[in-house]
């Protein structure tokens, strides 16, 4: 499938860390799965479209729901490490802004730490079209706790890199909602979430941002020993064998309106 050049950053650095993503990144907490299959209401029968699906971190928790779940995701090495954890489920190429799904096809497409990355306008677009009338589009964030001055420190290490790629905390992404005709109003709930890594899980996880991935060797080598130093000497975290790594998670969601 001719799929366009998606960021330069997602496609480089998420190419070459599919490994780390797959060890140092999270999960989902329960309350919010629990939140989300509520929002289905009964999912039983159902078509779940997991977009932007990477190694199937969320499809994984959804996998129990007696639907049909099917991933989305742009980039290769992310797909074959979904295709050998789920291997029962279905992955295909494609991209926000270009769904290889057919119309009114879906009743809920769910975005994982993915949305931030798209052309909101053209993705909103592609997301009623395969959606029925009244399917949810949700959305998902792990954001970093900053309120932990340990983690606070750590995304102070991290953000010099960021360059031009786009983030969730900048809203940037908010935008083609409060202009769409297409969807209801943004509801919100969030949730506390803590992750137990080991010192080394926690690197990858570091590893697995896009912008980091993409660095090169020399600087990405820089940051990972500050970051390794960080670790190794400050109160919250030097002589632990697992550290707390605290989230926020955010759970955004809305509705198909009419036809389209």
């Amino acid at each position: 499938m001719d799929l366009t050049p998606i960021h330069e950053n997602a496609a480089k650095g998420f190419g070459r860390a599919s490994n780390a993503y797959e060890r140092g990144r999270p999960g989902y907490p329960a309350e919010a799965i629990s939140y989300l299959k509520e929002l289905m209401q009964d999912a039983r029968g159902k078509i779940l479209v997991d977009l932007g699906a990477g190694t199937g971190k969320l499809t994984q928790s959804l996998s129990d729901w007696h639907s049909t779940l099917v991933g989305v995701e742009p980039v290769e090495a992310m797909r074959k490490k979904f295709m050998k954890k789920l291997p029962h489920l279905e992955i295909h190429p494609g991209r926000a802004e270009k769904i290889p799904l057919g119309n009114a096809s879906a009743d809920c497409v769910v975005v994982a730490q993915a949305f931030h990355w798209f052309d909101g306008d053209l993705a909103l677009k592609e997301i009623a079209r395969v959606l029925k009338e009244k399917g949810k589009l949700v959305l998902l964030w792990n954001v970093r706790d900053e309120q932990f001055p340990w983690i606070a420190r750590l995304t102070t290490l991290i953000d010099r890199y960021q360059g031009d790629s786009p983030r969730f905390r900048t809203e940037a992404w908010k935008k083609s909602f409060t202009t769409t005709t297409l969807f209801t109003s943004l509801a919100v709930a969030t949730f506390s979430h803590s992750h137990e890594s080991t010192p080394a899980q926690l690197l990858d996880r570091v590893l697995s941002i896009s912008f980091v991935a993409a660095l090169p060797a020399r600087e990405q080598t820089l940051l990972l020993a500050n970051v390794k130093n960080l670790l190794d000497t400050h109160p919250a975290t030097k002589d632990y064998k697992t550290v707390s790594m605290k989230y926020r998670t955010y759970l955004y969601w809305c509705e198909k309106r009419g036809s389209t």
